[in-house]
This record gives structure tokens, sequence and C-alpha cells, in this order.
């Protein structure tokens, strides 16, 4: 059955997030001061690691082009703390 999962991320430079396989990421925004990311899963399936990357505005970004899926942008305090969004595949 299809849903929408949501997940809270942290603001740290990497981290895995336990998703049901195949699931498809929607969106990353603030909810109540929170760094949310939701995903289009079937619930059913068995879950996978994903690996996401944040990073702020002119910092450097270590993996390749390649290796990057771009997910989305979120501000915090006004926009003072912008950071960026990818996954790792």
């Amino acid at each position: 059955m299809k849903t929408v999962f949501k997940y809270k991320l942290e603001t740290t430079e990497h981290q895995i997030l336990k998703i049901p396989r195949g699931g498809k990421i929607l969106t990353v925004q603030i909810q109540q001061n929170d760094v949310v990311l939701w995903v289009l899963v079937d619930a059913d399936k068995e879950y996978e690691n994903r690996t996401f990357i944040i990073v702020g505005t002119g910092h450097p970004i270590y993996e390749t082009d390649k290796e990057l899926i771009y997910i989305g942008t979120y501000q915090l305090s006004d926009g003072e703390f912008t950071r960026h969004v990818f996954e790792k595949v």
C-alpha cells in the first residue's frame, strides 16, 4: 500500500535513513522548526539504508556529481542558516 512517510533530518553532513525499498523522495521542508523529508513509499516493502548529504552554501562537497541527486534546500533562522540536501546513490 502506498503511503507518505516523513523523516526528521538532523543538520549533519551525512546521515542514513531506513526507508522502504523504492521509496520516492517528494520534498524537504521545515515543519515546526524541524527539517522534514517526505517520501512516497510502499509500506509493505523491506527497508533499505539510504544516505543523505546536507551541506551549507559555499561549503565543499566531496562526493562527485554522479553520486548525488539534489533533493531540495531549506532555511532556518529567518534565512540566516541555509542548507542543501542531496541523496548519495
